[in-house]
Order: C-alpha cells, then structure tokens, then sequence
C-alpha cells in the first residue's frame, strides 16, 4: 500500500443467498478468505487510479449487485465481478458525476483529524500515522487557506474549555505562536518575546520579592505560560482582534496578582529591561508610591492597595468622626450641643488636611479626645466666628 494513496473503507458488507441446508458458517470463512487475500490488494489498485495523491474523496455508501456466482472457482468469480462492478460504478459517480461526491484537499482530513482530537482527546477511527512535522504544516496550512476551517477551530475554543487547555499544553510555543498568525491573518511577531520576557521577569520577581510579599498560590512558570495563551487566543480567535499590543498583557498580569501588588509590580515590569535591574526597578517603584514603602512593605503595599481602589479615609472604621460626602466634613456624633467640629475652617469647609490627618486607631477604639474634638475655645480662637 502506497502512503501517497491511503483508501479506507469503514465497514464491507457481503450478502450472500445460499441453497437451503448449506453451511453458512463453513461460507463466511471462505468469503472473509477472498475478502482479505484477494479482493483488497486488486482495491487498492482500482482506487488508486481514480484518486490523486493530494486530494480526497469521501463516498458515503456503495452497493454493487453481483448477480449469480458459481460454486466451482468462487474466489475468482467474486474478486472479478467486484472490480468490474465498482469500476463502472466509480467512473458514473467520479468522471461523469452522475452521483454526489465530497472532494477536498488531503490536508482537510489532517485538519478534521486533528480538530476531533482537540475536542476528544483521541484520533478518529480513519486517522492515519503520520510525523507530528507534517500533521502541524497541514494544519497551519488549512487555517491559513480556508475561512470556514478557522471558524471551526473558533467555535470548538469557544465551547469546549477542554480542547483550548489541550492545543495550549500539548504544542510548543512557536507551533501556538505561528497558529495565531494563521488564525488572525495578521504577523504576531511581538507574542514570543513578549512571553519570554513575561517570564523571565516573573522568575527574577519571584527570586528577589516573593519572600517579601507572599501570596496564597505559587505562581508558576508552566502556570504563567498557560495563562499568556489562554489570553493571547481568546483576544485574536474569540474576540477576532487583528493584533495585540504588548500593553494589553499587563491586564493579563493583572490577573495573576492580589490587588495590592499590581500597581508595584506593573510599575516594575514597565520600566525593566534586564534580570540584573529588577530589583532596583521594584523598589523604585515601590518608593515612588510611598517614601518608606521599601522598608516597610506590608505597610506600604496596605496603602498602595488603598490608593488603587481610592483614598483612605482619614478616619477609620471604628472611630467617631465621620467624613460627609459631599464636602468632606468631620461630624462628631457625641459631642453635645453647641460644640464646634474640630479641625481648622481655613483649609477647605472643615477637610482635615494631609499632613493632619487624624492618628491612626484601631477598630472599636477611641480616638484621643483632644484630638477627636477640638475644644470651642480654641475653635473661637482660630475662627473668630464661633459662639461659645
């Protein structure tokens, strides 16, 4: 058998009818023996000169009628009449197309192949053996010619979260890299050193700062890799975006990190270039957000975490001042009436200001009274509009 030419036929049926008191099992050894010794090196032949090594032809279903067979020389009576009959048959259904027939490329049936396997994790019953080399050119082949076989690959990703994590875990970088291309129809010639720097970043990061801020789940290299990917392709095949610029991975890192550390680290990845840098970078950027966020990071990254989502309030849950919210205004509850509200007018209707903020105080504690309520001979003092 030729591995240009590769015919398969699913299932082969032969009906025979036999004289009454025959011996039907004896019968079904003799005709399996012609069927096998006899009948498929002569169809492979006959098929052969109606296919071309490039394309395929599918035929759903074939009968042939072939009459009365003698019992003398039955082996070579049926052998002949089967390539006669299916001869005249192929050449009304394929040259003079007097009957349907599918005819695609020989890449096509790779494609299907490879796209159940992504949905099923096993091989159709027809697939062929094959270098891994050539499974993938055809694929990318099909992809890049043929629209409907990207939309294929598109809804099975779509609907099927198992076959996206299979294509990413199975195939190399650069075959999932060359795969976007195909899909999209535009150069991605930014995605490898992107993933590359992503995790050589990610390595030195956590080489140098993860002992300083833990997180619940070990991030990953293979973890990291897995993610860019799920990412890269949800963006280019299921959101049908041309090209991805870099910065829309830093969204991406987003993910992967607690709220408190994204702003540090995406200031750092941004601004790095190099292994050797990452740790100046970090704590630079980490500087930048807070004067002593270096040396104090839990305190630090409490704060950034603060500044990502909006500004603390200068006075904590627990404490007796409430802030209003349309003028910033410390009302004190428990003062009785005729008391002025502490802090000075001048600075803007009653906000205390950065630099006096309130000392911090726990959950359920009090603030210092001094502090907490200003007293209304010095509010009088200051103001000169306060009645006592």
């Amino acid at each position: 058998m030729s591995e240009d030419n590769y015919h398969i036929i699913r299932r082969q049926v032969v009906s025979l009818q036999l004289p009454p008191g025959s011996d039907g099992f004896a019968w079904q050894q003799r005709v399996s023996h012609v069927c096998r010794e006899r009948l498929q090196p002569r169809l492979e032949e006959l098929l052969s000169r109606f296919s071309r090594p490039d394309e395929l032809i599918q035929l759903d279903r074939v009968e042939l009628d072939l009459g009365i067979i003698n019992v003398e020389g039955m082996e070579e009576a049926l052998t002949e009449k089967v390539i006669r009959a299916l001869e005249q048959r192929l050449y009304a259904i394929l040259r003079l197309e007097r009957e349907p027939a599918v005819r695609f490329p020989q890449r096509r049936r790779v494609f299907e192949q490879w796209l159940e396997y992504l949905g099923t994790g096993a091989l159709p019953w027809h697939s062929t053996t094959q270098p891994e080399a050539a499974l993938l050119k055809a694929v990318l082949e099909e992809l890049s010619s043929e629209q409907p076989s990207a939309t294929a690959l598109r809804e099975l990703l779509k609907r099927n979260r198992q076959a996206f994590l299979r294509l990413i875990r199975q195939y190399p970088n650069g075959f999932l890299a060359t795969l976007a291309e195909a899909a999209s129809g535009e150069k991605q010639d930014a995605l490898l050193p992107l993933l590359e720097r992503i995790l050589l970043f990610w390595q030195a990061w956590t080489k140098e700062f993860s002992f300083r801020f833990p997180v619940r789940q070990p991030i990953t290299g293979p973890l990291i890799r897995e993610y860019f990917w799920l990412f890269t392709f949800e963006k280019l095949i299921l959101q049908r975006m041309p090209v991805l610029r870099p910065e829309l991975h830093q969204s991406m890192i987003r993910r992967l990190l607690p709220r408190e550390y994204r702003r540090p680290v995406l200031q750092a990845f941004r601004a790095w270039k190099k292994p050797p840098e990452l740790a100046g970078e970090i704590e630079r950027a980490l500087a930048a957000l807070k004067p002593d966020a270096a040396a104090e990071p839990d305190e630090g990254l409490r704060r950034m975490g603060g500044a990502e989502e909006g500004a603390e309030e200068s006075v904590r849950p627990g404490e007796k001042g409430e802030r209003g919210e349309e003028t910033g205004e410390i009302q004190n509850q428990d003062k009785p009436d005729g008391q002025a509200p502490g802090g000075p007018k001048e600075q803007g209707r009653g906000v205390v200001p950065k630099e006096q903020e309130l000392p911090s105080a726990r959950p359920g504690e009090e603030p210092p009274a001094e502090e907490a309520v200003s007293r209304p001979e010095k509010a009088e003092e200051r103001d000169g509009v306060m009645e006592q």
